[in-house]
Order: C-alpha cells, then sequence, then structure tokens
C-alpha cells in the first residue's frame, strides 16, 4: 500500500498533509478539526509545538492507536503509518466531524463536516 499525500479536491488552510519523521518512523495526517487540551498534550508529550496536527500526530507515534483516548476535542483524522503499512481513520466520540469513506477502484474517499474531501490513494 502507498500513500500520496496532498491530493486535496478542495485546498485550504487546514486541508492538507502533515508528515512526521522520526528514527525508525514515518507519519502522514490530515486532520479536521480542533483539539480542546493541546496545551496539556503538549506538555504531556514533551513537544516544541501547539500545532494541532503535530500534536495529533506526535500522540499517535507516541501512545499508537490509543493515543485516540488522550484526545479532546472535535476531528476527523486520517492518519498512514509508512514504517507500519497501515492506514487509520478516527473519529470524535460525539460525531461532531462526520466522516464517510468507501473504497472504490483502489482509492478511498474521505468527506469531513466541512464538505472538504481528500482523496487518498492507495494500492492493494
Amino acid at each position: 500500500m502507498r500513500f500520496a499525500p496532498g491530493r486535496c479536491v478542495e485546498e485550504t488552510e487546514h486541508a492538507h498533509p502533515v508528515t512526521l519523521k522520526r528514527p525508525g518512523r514515518v507519519c502522514t495526517l490530515i486532520l479536521n478539526g480542533e483539539l480542546y487540551n493541546a496545551k496539556e498534550l503538549g506538555r504531556e508529550l514533551k513537544a516544541d509545538t501547539d500545532r494541532n496536527e503535530e500534536l495529533f500526530l506526535l500522540a499517535y507515534m507516541q501512545y499508537g492507536p490509543e493515543f485516540v483516548k488522550k484526545i479532546n476535542g472535535v476531528f476527523g483524522a486520517v492518519i498512514w503509518d509508512e514504517t507500519k503499512k497501515i492506514l487509520f481513520l478516527f473519529r470524535d466520540r460525539i460525531g461532531a466531524k462526520p466522516m464517510f469513506y468507501t473504497p472504490v477502484f483502489f482509492e478511498i474517499f474521505m468527506k469531513c463536516f466541512r464538505d472538504i474531501i481528500f482523496l487518498l490513494q492507495t494500492e492493494f
């Protein structure tokens, strides 16, 4: 499976992928949402950033998929873990940022609350 970030139907300030590289890890995130506990999460992660996208991805890289239990906010997110070759889709508990997806001809379409459609190409 291969992830091709940056293929957005509608480019906005919040509709672009963030990729973090750490020794032995490469992960990419597309996030639509807001973290309400960003400051606390940043302190816990000893992060030198306050950007929601980077904190969200750092938390995943630190704690794995269970990190989402530590997130307080509204969000729809996709994480491609290049190292593990796995795609995760996350949504807030209440569903304030709903997410819809469908595999079509080896592509996944994700629709978030603001009608921003992201195209994530995958190769099976």
